[in-house]
């Protein structure tokens, strides 16, 4: 009998035998990995089933039932419920197996150390040089409780980051950054190429390009010599952006370089919010200010339509709190977390920090769905919240948006370094793409904040509003809410 055919068959006879053959107790006893492939083996063992036992009522019954659950879709949650044990249980025997071959290599070392000295004291003959042997292996043994710790720490990181992860599922957030991306793949086998489509590409305009090439190609004294020219009366913007933020770099690197040695604070005050006060300055017309330090942000306030649910309120009642935040109309638009500088960094405060710049995108996103909440869902999957994470040299833009009905994503779109040296100037033209993503979702936002008040004026609520497509918890205190 071929392999595939007895496989059928000991499903079939799981499924009569079961007392209560749900598609989570099918995904238990036969292990999927993909959703579509699961539900149809789920079916067709339902059918197969039934033909097998046509005169036996009670089992018909059973069955039947169970299809027309299956059909009616109330087992839509056993797959999540399923993904969420296989994860649960990979982490699990991940750190089992470490912890297992620590123990080996410790118990290994303990044993061998116990026959060695048995021997020499039956003997006794234990001297000196023995005695250094002695300390040697006791200092082996040391070795192995460091081993310990270190897989202890590890599994320490592993859960920490599957505990981050959760918990953005838990708010209907797919985090495509890593180190959550393979997370979030897993968790959406069947369907990830769907949520991970239609990311945003940008590219440097030529003429920026042809500036930074002609500003960059020669020695620094040239560079300086070239970035005070005067530019045309009519230079847009984002060219007067990229000038500015090469005559900041080409300073420092004059006068010593970046102080990557100093204090980590200073040195992304010298850099990152230097960029972003730069681009207030040239870009007036889309941002309205910028502050920087534990700033609140606006549209973070109201805890009624914020997802946060375990945001604690602060002591100054100052609401949630962002490094730096540029406003637009008031509401936040972009959000920046730095994750200390390149003289301290911590793994898991850069992934606090992601899902930070995640959950306040959504915020974000859903503060301005709600003034507008008859807008269509085709417009409002076009909005996104522009979060900028700075950590170690790097500088990373992520976008968060709305993708299916309440289910949000936040990805990366862009990620460069920081140049230290002046070996290191052509990362400049990297760092210049910068203005040209933020000015391009600005103006987007604008355009798009625009055509939601023209739907919201003109649509009634239903199904294709995007009101109808949000997740917002009522996260107001119990004691604050109205009775």
């Amino acid at each position: 009998m071929p392999k595939s055919e007895g496989k059928k068959k000991e499903n079939v006879k799981w499924m009569i035998n079961c007392d209560n053959p749900t598609p989570l107790s099918f995904y238990r006893f036969i292990k999927p990995t993909h959703r579509n492939r699961a539900d149809e083996k789920y079916r067709n063992t339902l059918n197969s089933a039934l033909e097998c036992n046509p005169k036996n009522r009670k089992i018909q019954k059973k069955l039947t039932e169970m299809r027309k659950k299956f059909d009616d879709g109330e087992y839509k949650q056993d797959w999540e419920i399923w993904m969420q044990e296989k994860r649960a249980t990979r982490v699990h025997r991940s750190i089992q197996e470490t912890n297992e071959n620590v123990h080996k290599k410790f118990n290994s070392l303990v044993e061998s150390q116990s026959v060695i000295v048995k021997q020499a004291e039956d003997k006794g003959e234990i001297d000196d040089d023995q005695g250094e042997e002695h300390n040697e292996q006791r200092s082996q043994i040391d070795n192995g409780s460091d081993d310990i710790v270190v897989a202890g720490e590890s599994a320490k990181k592993k859960s920490k980051t599957d505990e981050f992860f959760e918990d953005m599922r838990e708010r209907n957030i797919y985090v495509l950054c890593e180190p959550f991306r393979k997370l979030s793949q897993m968790d959406a086998e069947d369907r990830f190429e769907m949520i991970a489509k239609n990311t945003v590409e940008i590219e440097l305009p030529e003429d920026i390009k042809e500036y930074l090439h002609c500003l960059l190609n020669g020695d620094i004294k040239n560079a300086l010599s070239e970035v005070e020219k005067p530019l045309d009366g009519d230079a847009r913007p984002l060219m007067l952006w990229t000038r500015e933020v090469c005559r900041h770099f080409l300073f420092y690197y004059y006068y010593g370089g970046l102080r990557i040695n100093s204090d980590e604070k200073t040195w992304s005050n010298q850099t990152v919010y230097r960029i972003l006060d730069l681009f207030s300055m040239f870009f007036g017309n889309l941002t309205s200010g910028i502050a920087f330090g534990e700033i609140v942000n606006e549209a973070h306030k109201d805890r009624v339509y914020n997802v946060n649910a375990d945001q604690k309120q602060s002591n100054s009642r100052r609401g949630d709190k962002n490094d730096a935040v540029l406003y637009q109309d008031n509401n936040a638009t972009i959000i920046y977390e730095q994750s200390f500088g390149p003289t301290g960094f911590d793994a898991t405060h850069h992934m606090e920090d992601i899902t930070k710049l995640a959950r306040n995108g959504v915020d974000d996103l859903n503060y301005h769905f709600l003034q507008y909440e008859k807008s269509s869902i085709t417009t409002a999957k076009k909005f996104k919240s522009v979060g900028i994470h700075g950590y170690k040299y790097f500088i990373a833009i992520y976008l968060t948006d709305l993708i299916c009905m309440k289910t949000y994503r936040i990805y990366e779109i862009f990620k460069c370094k920081i140049p230290t040296s002046y070996t290191d100037r052509w990362f400049l033209a990297k760092i210049a793409r910068i203005g040209v993503y933020l000015e391009t979702h600005l103006t987007d936002r604008q355009f798009l904040k625009g055509k939601m008040g023209m739907e919201d004026a003109i649509n009634d609520k239903g199904p294709n509003c995007v009101c109808n497509w949000m997740a917002i918890p009522d996260n107001t205190p119990e004691a604050k809410r109205a009775k």
